[in-house]
């Protein structure tokens, strides 16, 4: 009775998100509640949820800040100067613009906001690939595949709600990753130089007209970033950076648990950067919208889960799941999770997968023998395939930015991000991050 409460449960919260009844963060609590009082538990509910929300609290925390954080480090200036390089040294040099235009959008997406950073990628190198013929289709596929690959990390939206779900921490589902992650984002320089080759070839690029200088200056990006002057600290790029570096490390170290890191980092970026209290004020402010944002989705997730965990309805489900799934096939859950997710992308929105999907494979993953956090990291480095989603807002304003029809962003990126989600996939198992 309880895996039928529960399959019906999640199948309305799955349907309800991607018709756009409910929103996600109304859904996620009000439908395991209904499902909760429906299942005979009303009077447990109470406790349950707040199991839940403790169970996420540290990961809400530790998204709150590290956004804020992030956010204020780019309102600093920090990666400005980067930016401008690579603007500068792409030229009309085909295969120089399409290897900057990943790097670029690697640099830009550490704060996680694809939206942003497809605008400023679209100001600084679209009138580049204009001018000189490229297919913009080039600049589609490597700024969202480059995107939705550096958004697994632990402040990305994929990781973020694993985390909150599977109740893993960054050093149990993401530190694992990142030499994976190294892998993939080499891989993808390897795709801009073929692609890169391709447009050199189809333009008849020689290399006496890489003479050009490029057309958008500092000005224009720094208006794309929504900088002013007076948030910029040009004199303070050594210091942030040597911060952002420490951050890092210690984040990779787990010197400390990731949400007291990140408060510790984001009073630090104030006090070096914007002493006088209406500037640090203004910053708070800024960015207090994302901030807060991330972190309510990861508590009403908290709620979500704490329900259907308490109930055992994610066991009852996860069992008869089980049932149904031929003994050769469970011990490559892992793996196949993995592809399923990339794939998944294109008729599943990213609440309705991780919210919905994910703790039931996970916890029938687990009578094979596959930890939680196992499993996690495969579905992980399945969701580059949100850069080709029509359920995603970012990748559908990057092909209107550029004028590009979206199905044919999706024909041109589909084989490059299941090749990038096989190679990561593969290193993973190498590693043994991901069990074969």
């Amino acid at each position: 009775m309880l895996a039928l409460i529960g399959t019906v449960t999640i199948a309305a919260f799955v349907l309800l998100i991607f018709t756009k009844r409910l929103h996600v963060i109304t859904a996620l609590i009000s439908i395991p509640i209904v499902a909760g009082v429906l299942a005979g538990f009303g009077p447990k509910l109470g406790n349950m949820m707040f199991d839940g929300l403790k169970t996420t609290a540290p990961t809400g925390m530790m998204i709150m800040f590290s956004v804020l954080f992030f956010c204020i480090q780019l309102d600093t200036g920090l990666f400005n100067p980067l930016i401008y390089r690579i603007v500068r040294m792409v030229k009309s040099d085909p295969l120089k613009i399409a290897v900057g235009t990943t790097v670029l959008t690697i640099v830009l997406a550490l704060d996680g906001e694809g939206v942003t950073n497809f605008v400023i990628i679209t100001l600084a190198l679209l009138p580049i690939y204009r001018r000189i013929g490229m297919n913009p289709l080039v600049l589609t596929c490597l700024a969202s595949l480059s995107n939705y690959l550096m958004n697994s990390s632990p402040w990305g939206g994929p990781t973020m709600r694993a985390m909150a779900v599977l109740q893993l921490g960054v050093e149990e589902l993401f530190n694992p990753l990142i030499p994976v992650m190294g892998v993939g984002l080499v891989w993808l320089v390897v795709v801009a130089y073929i692609l890169g080759m391709k447009e050199r070839k189809r333009l008849g690029w020689t290399k006496n007209k890489d003479n050009e200088s490029s057309v958008i200056g500092a000005a224009e990006i720094t208006a794309a970033l929504n900088q002013e002057a007076a948030t910029l600290r040009p004199k303070l790029i050594g210091v942030n950076f040597a911060l952002v570096l420490i951050v890092m490390v210690a984040l990779v170290k787990n010197v400390m648990p990731p949400a007291i890191l990140f408060i510790i980092a984001f009073c630090a970026t104030l006090l070096i950067n914007y002493r006088d209290f209406d500037q640090m004020e203004e910053r708070i402010r800024a960015h207090a919208g994302n901030a807060l944002w991330a972190t309510v989705v990861v508590f009403a997730a908290g709620i979500f889960t704490g329900v259907f965990r308490g109930t055992k309805m994610i066991d009852e489900m996860a069992l008869a799941l089980v049932s149904l799934i031929p003994d050769a096939l469970g011990s490559h859950m892992a793996i196949v999770s993995g592809v399923i997710s990339y794939l998944s992308t294109l008729i599943v929105s990213p609440d309705a997968f991780y919210f919905g999907v994910l703790p039931i494979i996970s916890t029938a993953a687990t009578h094979f023998g596959i930890a939680p956090a196992e499993l996690g990291r495969a579905v992980l480095l399945g969701q580059l395939g949100y850069g080709i989603s029509p359920l995603v807002a970012a990748p559908l304003l990057l092909c209107s930015l550029t004028k590009v029809q979206f199905f044919e962003h999706q024909r041109f990126s589909f084989i490059w991000g299941l090749l990038t989600t096989v190679i990561m996939l593969v290193t993973a198992v190498i590693t043994g991050v991901v069990p074969l």
